[in-house]
């Protein structure tokens, strides 16, 4: 099963909204799509080079927050990896990937 299947699923086993879902999915298919490599081989320095690349590009706090919140819910809920990367912009936040 496709990790994009795989988000959906948990995004409607934890209650998440439809829309919500629809985010996330269209946040990780960007980012799969920018890193082409397998998920199982993403390292915290591609969500940061992904991240620069982003602002680089003139995406807001809140954009950027977004796309933290999608990969941490990929990495954190779906895929049980943890990353640890700590990101400031709009707000704070820390995903753990080991």
């Amino acid at each position: 099963m496709d990790v994009i299947e795989l988000i959906k699923k948990e995004g409607r086993r934890q209650g998440l909204s439809n829309k919500t879902i629809i985010t996330y999915t269209f946040c990780v298919k960007k980012f799969m799509n920018y890193n082409k490599q397998e998920i199982k081989f993403i390292k915290k320095q591609d969500i940061k080079d992904y991240l620069d690349y982003l602002l680089d590009k003139g995406a807001t706090g809140n954009t950027l927050n977004v796309y933290v919140s999608a990969l941490k819910f990929l990495f954190s809920d779906v895929l049980t990896k943890r990353i640890m990367l700590n990101i400031k912009y709009s707000k704070y936040y820390q995903l753990f990937l080991l």
